[in-house]
Formats: C-alpha cells, sequence, structure tokens
C-alpha cells in the first residue's frame, strides 16, 4: 500500500468529532477536488510503499485504541490489502473507521471492505468540490454504522445538500460549513428547512 503518513491526532470533523485517533494516511486520489484540505495525499506517484505488517508496527507505536484509514482515498489501493489491514487491525481490536469519497462501485470486494470495518466515513461531494466523480448511489446501504458528510462552502452545496437528505433520508448526514461567515445562517436555514441532519464545524487536527 502506498503510505503518506502515520500520526496521531484529534478527530477533527464528522460526528466522531473530539475523539483521540490515529490516522493512517494512504496516498492517491483521483477525484481532483478544488476545494480538498489534503492535496499532498493527492498524487499516486508519491508517497512510501509499506506492506500490512509495516502499518501495524507504525500503529503500535501510539496508545490510542480507535484507528481511520484515510486518504487520499483507501479506496484506490489495492482491495486485498486493504482488506488485509482492516481485518488486522479488528483482529487486534483496534475499533477502525474507514474514510472514503463513496465514488466506487459496488463489488463483492468493496462490500467485504464495508462489511469488516466499525465504522464508514463517506464524502459526498458538492458541486463547490468541482469533483471528476461524483457520489455513488452504491455507497448507500451501511446506515447503521456510517456518516455521511458534505461541505458547505457555497449556498448551491446547501440546495445540494437538501436534495441527498430528500434521497437518503435513513443516512446519517453532516453538514461541515467550510467558513466562519457562513455558520449562523447554515444554522438558521437547517431550522427553517427543518433538516434532519447535524451541521459540526470542523476542527484543525
Amino acid at each position: 500500500m502506498k503510505i503518506n503518513s502515520i500520526f496521531q491526532a484529534i478527530e477533527g470533523e464528522g460526528t466522531r468529532i473530539g475523539t483521540p485517533k490515529i490516522f493512517i494516511r494512504t496516498q492517491g486520489c483521483d477525484m481532483n477536488c478544488r476545494n480538498c484540505d489534503t492535496p499532498e495525499a493527492r498524487d499516486s506517484k508519491k508517497g512510501k510503499e509499506m506492506t500490512v505488517k509495516q502499518i501495524i508496527d507504525e500503529v503500535k507505536k501510539y496508545p490510542q485504541r480507535c484507528v481511520t484509514i484515510t486518504g487520499g482515498d483507501p479506496m484506490e489501493q489495492p482491495h486485498n490489502e486493504l482488506l488485509e489491514l482492516i481485518k488486522e487491525l479488528r483482529r487486534r481490536r483496534y475499533h477502525t473507521t474507514l474514510e472514503i469519497t463513496g465514488s466506487d462501485e459496488s463489488t463483492p470486494t468493496v462490500e467485504k471492505i464495508f462489511n469488516k470495518a466499525d465504522f464508514l466515513s463517506f464524502d459526498m461531494k458538492s458541486p463547490s468540490a468541482e469533483a471528476l466523480f461524483p457520489f455513488h448511489k452504491s455507497s448507500v446501504g451501511w446506515n447503521h454504522k456510517s456518516q455521511y458528510k458534505i461541505v458547505i462552502e457555497r449556498w448551491e452545496d446547501y440546495e445540494f445538500a437538501k436534495r441527498m437528505l430528500r434521497k437518503y433520508v435513513a443516512c446519517d448526514i453532516v453538514l461541515t460549513p467550510r467558513n466562519e461567515q457562513m455558520i449562523k445562517q447554515l444554522h438558521e436555514k437547517v431550522l427553517k428547512d427543518g433538516l434532519k441532519c447535524k451541521v459540526i464545524k470542523r476542527q484543525e487536527m
């Protein structure tokens, strides 16, 4: 697997915000989002090739028992290696979150990976991301252990979020305001529209 970095930090976004974790950041993402917050992890030609054993050895250096595999997009790594890594983390009793773009087609291998993780965090790409690939609807189906995050940078993103909330009514959807200026108005809009979602401001790790 291509790894960008392995580090400990406090979770800075989503429903698990504030949780001390170990982050395994994979290298490589084809989405090319305009507002990517980790551009250093996009180029698949960079990063360090590591075996599952080497990754586990690095993880063991930290005291936390919660691990998030993020990126980049972990689903761009060899699926057999990613599945092996999740299985090994679970075997060692680490609570394991998989943080991905949700652009993958549903296949038996992808489903095995999703089923094995303790928690799934999907990034629904709003219009301001100008991503190359849309959020794939086949990624919706693990509602009992997942969250769907939408970055709100422009008000067209909010309209997109409203459509997603109507479409995926059973999902736990988190709206993440990109800038401080829109937070108050976003709160007002969510209350006025009666949206079933969470508004959680991203914190720097």
